[in-house]
């Protein structure tokens, strides 16, 4: 298997899936399961490849962004999430992340793409995938840091899309403020107080009083549960 047959092979799980992540993977495994054992490596290897052609800085923190935050095995579920993608998207984002705006959702991460050509080799030999050495891979590109200003300059697009929109939508719950809603659910407890029994209406009360945020709510919460 080459390259080019290792695209194919993503693209038209990728299509006949209808974008469907789970459904992808099971058409891929049964694709590789139907192949030659050396096809089923070949594909392992292209694959690991490809996530270490994406072992980028850049990447890492388009994927920080696009998630809320990336750790080490995050990042890899995250390229692989991007390499099932296809080869258009793979390749755009390699050279502008800020192109995954289009085309990520939150939280994308695909782990199980890692482990689908060691599925189809046991599913088609009945034997273990054999423990295979990976060479030593370099993270490359610039470093990055995490403050918002610093993400937000970095990638502009991606950071509206995936961070500050949250700002825009839930202004209340930016500010740190859940005191409307405890607000509205102290008022209607109090409008009804005989709808709950007394032990369960005093913890009603404590989780109330905690959803407000502030140091004098959360003091009145926990004078309430020690009760």
């Amino acid at each position: 298997m080459n390259e080019t047959e290792f695209w194919n092979l993503i693209a038209a799980s990728k299509r006949d899936s209808q974008g469907d992540s789970d459904r992808q993977l099971e058409l891929l495994e049964r694709a590789l399961a139907g192949q030659p054992e050396a096809e089923i490596l070949d594909f392992d290897r292209l694959l690991h490849e490809q996530m270490a052609r994406s072992y980028t800085r850049e990447l890492w923190a388009a994927a920080y962004i696009i998630n809320g935050g990336c750790s080490d095995d995050g990042f890899d579920y995250f390229r692989a999430w991007l390499i099932a993608q296809g080869w258009k998207v793979f390749r755009k984002a390699l050279k502008d992340p800020e192109s995954l705006a289009d085309v990520a959702e939150s939280d994308a991460g695909l782990e199980l793409l890692l482990y689908v050509a060691s599925k189809a080799f046991e599913t088609k030999t009945g034997e273990k995938f054999p423990r295979r050495e990976r060479p030593r891979v370099e993270l490359t590109g610039d470093e990055w840091s995490e403050d918002e200003e610093a993400l937000q300059a970095k990638y502009p697009k991606l950071f509206a899309e995936f961070s500050g929109s949250d700002s825009v939508e839930k202004p209340e719950v930016a500010r740190g403020g859940l005191a409307p809603v405890a607000d509205l659910l102290q008022a209607l407890l109090a409008r009804n107080p005989s709808a709950v029994a007394p032990v369960e209406a005093l913890y009603q009360q404590a989780v109330i009083a905690a959803m407000a945020e502030t140091p004098q709510s959360l003091a009145k919460s926990a004078a309430m549960t020690a009760c």
